[in-house]
């Protein structure tokens, strides 16, 4: 394993159940049906960020009260205790079709965290990792912790859908 594959680590403990994440999905869906090429049209952007619901919002701050900590902390090269100090904003995206196929890791300050919202994989949004483009396959409510330095490969194909947190490294 290279070193910037060693900074990305997969988080496998279940963030929140999968029906609410689900339930999100489909909240999410819902708020775009108005707009059925947000899914099709292809973008140079391989997300959009979504409304901001309460139930949005409570992922977070579940996420604040009880999620992976020890990795995020491993990561960050932080207490675990520390963690919630480093959140800086989250939001909800969906995945887009795209013509941007790599995000350079050019943020070594920062770390994100995907939690899925439904079944989430490289085929639907999720970027790979690294220089061996390693694939996650993040079931309905499970998170992923990437470090902002690690290069994102991604398929070209959206329909996703995820909380993206982001955390700041001081």
């Amino acid at each position: 394993m290279s070193e910037q594959e060693a900074r990305a680590e997969y988080g496998t403990n279940e963030v929140i159940p999968s029906d609410l994440a689900d339930a999100i999905r489909q909240e999410m869906l819902n708020s775009i049906k108005d707009d059925p090429d947000l899914l099709t049209a292809v973008s140079t952007s391989p997300w959009t960020t979504l409304q901001y619901t309460e139930k949005t919002r409570d992922v977070h701050e579940q996420f604040l009260k009880s999620g992976d900590k020890e990795t995020l902390a491993r990561m960050m090269k932080v207490p675990a205790e520390r963690v919630a100090d480093r959140f800086y904003r989250a939001f909800p995206v969906i995945f887009r079709n795209t013509t941007t196929l790599l995000l350079k890791g050019g943020l070594p300050n920062r770390v994100w965290t995907f939690v899925a919202f439904g079944k989430l994989t490289f085929e639907n949004g999720l970027p790979a990792l690294g220089p061996s483009k390693v694939k996650h396959k993040l079931d309905s409510g499970f998170a992923l912790h990437v470090r902002g330095d690690v290069d994102l490969l991604l398929s070209g194909l959206g329909g996703g859908t995820a909380l993206m947190i982001d955390w700041k490294i001081y």
